[in-house]
């Protein structure tokens, strides 16, 4: 087995012996509500997870989870003027159930939406370019995955957080490609340098491509459009075959951590510096909310779990992780679970440390 990279210091978790040797209160979770009592554990006990959370088509490949479960896809559209007419009629039907909505028309009322309304055991949301004769003529699906949302706003949250001690670490946009004519079609082009959760190794420096910066009808399909260059190891290996009597290719495009990370960055970046919400407004991320990010740091601090297939407790393992966010939308909606009104800032949230925890 190929030896685990150490994490930098404020991205270690906890680990199998920290929390059962930290911990004077154990609870379990084996049957009933196990997310409630999942949330309502203290962050001075540890909690142990007394059940499999595999979807049973998946139980002797759980890993396949992550890249072959349901797949929940935001509305399509056949063309840009479809889609600002959709985008009207969907900002009405919000604010009669949300009247606490007050932002303008944006892709968070497709996704929320879809986001409420799933079924099964899925694994990620999912989009994809619609026009015509579009930049991206292979249509390859973005797919992104809430496990990966909330990893992704905790380094963007980084450099923001850490103390300003000697070479203080930050996601830099070092070129901006935003004036050409073509911009409101097409979108911008930004090239970023993010850093890594891993020891000893350097920033990653890549683009975004389709990134939307101009208030024009266009704006629905160049959100639809983005992507980036990025490659880590995360991205590398994300190959995915689907099975031979799908009709369907096996590509797809998963944004990870460090390219929601990018994203994040470059949105707030046109919103204070640029005085333009053009890009928050089209966010493809669902941005997770305080409740999310307890709930992951139990993941990280003081979460367990032991399945049929375990002699002992472990970590869960991210696609456990993501079963129980997907159960948490489903429990408790997407609109308290991702998303983040105006006046809050997601580097804002509350993150814990293994400091914190472990002394």
């Amino acid at each position: 087995m190929a030896k685990q990279p150490i994490r930098k210091k404020h991205f270690r978790e906890a680990t199998s012996a920290q929390i059962r040797n930290t911990y004077a209160t154990t609870r379990s979770a084996n049957t009933g509500d196990y997310l409630g009592a999942l949330v309502d554990s203290y962050e001075d006990q540890a909690f142990i997870i007394d059940r499999d959370l595999t979807p049973e088509r998946f139980k002797d490949k759980p890993r396949k989870s992550m890249r072959h479960g349901d797949v929940i896809w935001m509305p399509t559209f056949t063309s840009v003027d479809d889609a600002n007419e959709k985008a009207m009629r969907m900002l009405g039907w919000t604010r009669e159930r949300h009247p606490e909505y007050t932002e303008g028309s944006s892709i968070v009322l497709f996704r929320n939406f879809a986001l409420d309304r799933s079924s099964g055991n899925p694994c990620c949301y999912s989009f994809g370019p619609f026009r015509e004769n579009d930049i991206d003529p292979d249509k390859t699906p973005r797919r992104i995955a809430p496990v990966d949302c909330e990893e992704g706003a905790r380094l963007y949250a980084y450099p923001h957080q850490v103390p300003r001690i000697g070479d203080r670490p930050s996601i830099t946009i070092e070129e901006e490609f935003v004036s050409a004519k073509k911009v409101g079609k097409e979108g911008g082009v930004l090239v970023v340098r993010v850093p890594s959760r891993t020891e000893g190794r350097g920033r990653y420096k890549f683009s975004i491509h389709s990134f939307p910066v101009e208030d024009v009808p266009d704006k629905w399909a160049v959100a639809y459009d983005i992507g980036t260059n990025h490659v880590c190891d995360e991205t590398l290996y994300n190959i995915r075959f689907v099975y031979g009597e799908d009709p369907v290719s096996s590509r797809v495009y998963s944004l990870c951590p460090h390219e929601i990370a990018a994203i994040l960055e470059s949105i707030d970046h046109f919103v204070h510096e640029h005085d333009n919400r053009v890009p928050l407004d089209m966010c493809q991320i669902a941005l997770p909310t305080q409740f999310i990010v307890s709930l992951a740091d139990k993941f990280r601090y003081n979460a367990l779990i032991k399945t049929s297939r375990d002699r002992n407790p472990r970590k869960l393992l991210k696609w456990e992780r993501n079963k129980i966010f997907f159960d948490a939308i489903k429990q408790f909606g997407a609109w308290e679970t991702f998303y983040i009104p105006p006046g809050k800032k997601v580097r804002e949230l509350k993150w814990r440390h293994l400091d914190d925890i472990v002394t």
